[in-house]
């Protein structure tokens, strides 16, 4: 037998159903991250964009997390990595390419966006 407990809050949402939405948008979101890196198509080859990329984490309030690159130049005050992914004419080291995340987003491995996703819920809605 499985014993649940939801708590309901006054506009009538489940609380715990948000609140593990969120955990699980936000470990896809760390998931996502690794994949990248792993999967090589940033351009580290030169510079400090590898260290700068980090998580936006999602909220009860804001429910989406984002993969940030954010290198900025200390001289010119330019967003190295906005540059590097909206130009995707820049050639790269080792096939490495602008729109690096566009694979996950909008291509061939959105479903893997997905099944991280469900893996993620199931693992939070189980604890």
């Amino acid at each position: 037998m499985v014993k649940s407990k939801f708590t309901w809050n006054n506009t009538g949402r489940n609380i715990f159903m948000e609140q593990a939405t969120v955990k699980a948008i936000n470990a896809t979101a760390h998931d996502l991250m690794q994949a990248i890196t792993s999967a090589r198509v940033v351009p580290f080859d030169e510079g400090n964009l590898e260290s700068t990329v980090h998580v936006g984490k999602a909220t009860l309030n804001f429910k989406m997390a984002r993969v940030i690159w954010d290198f900025k130049d200390k001289q010119s005050g330019y967003i190295y990595a906005a540059r590097l992914y909206f130009h995707p004419e820049l050639n790269f080291q080792n096939g490495r390419k602008g729109r690096w995340a566009e694979a996950w987003t909008d291509g061939h491995k959105q479903k893997d966006v997905v099944k991280m996703y469900e893996k993620n819920l199931k693992a939070v809605i189980s604890k």
